[in-house]
């Protein structure tokens, strides 16, 4: 039965590397150390900005000009509702709810915390678009004003969340 090129070829390979073990290591470690230089210049980049947007792309030039009109990029906090596992109920818009969250939203803007001999505010640690001015605060209560009062006579709650504030009957609710 002949022998195709690639057995050929395969057996020679292994006939080299079992009579010359040493020297296949040898070869194989400088070609590994070779191959790897180039990380030795490599620098990982981890600003996701950087990461993901093209410096030249129209939205490294708008962050750019607004971090050095407005300052730097704000990270947000997030609270996120959610019912506890079992729940029938899956409606998170309901006027007690929303209540709930005015309640939770107002004792994390009065709360204060002693650090120092100092109290700690929301007003401390707040992001500012406009210097001395209030806080950026993004709440689903700010389609009510953050007033509960509006927001327990609002006759829709679901029509009031879906912004159609273009909409006749929620613009004659706004005055």
């Amino acid at each position: 039965m002949p022998k195709s090129r690639l057995q050929r070829a395969l057996r020679g390979l292994g006939v080299l590397c079992g009579s010359r073990p040493v020297a296949v290591i040898t070869v194989a470690f400088v070609f590994s150390v070779v191959c790897t230089l180039g990380a030795l210049r490599m620098t990982i980049q981890n600003d996701p900005q950087k990461l993901w947007v093209p410096p030249t792309s129209t939205s490294a030039k708008q962050q750019a000009y607004f971090d050095e009109n407005f300052g730097p990029f704000f990270r947000i906090e997030q609270l996120i509702f959610h019912f506890p596992n079992g729940s029938d109920d899956n409606d998170l818009i309901t006027a007690p709810l929303l209540a709930e969250v005015a309640a939770l939203q107002h004792r994390i803007e009065t709360t204060a915390v002693e650090v120092d001999g100092r109290n700690i505010t929301l007003d401390d640690l707040c992001f500012r678009p406009i210097p001395d001015k209030g806080c950026l605060v993004e709440s689903p209560m700010q389609y009510w004003r953050n007033n509960v009062s509006l927001l327990a006579t609002d006759p829709d709650i679901k029509l009031t969340v879906v912004c159609q504030t273009t909409h006749p009957l929620v613009r004659s609710r706004e005055t």
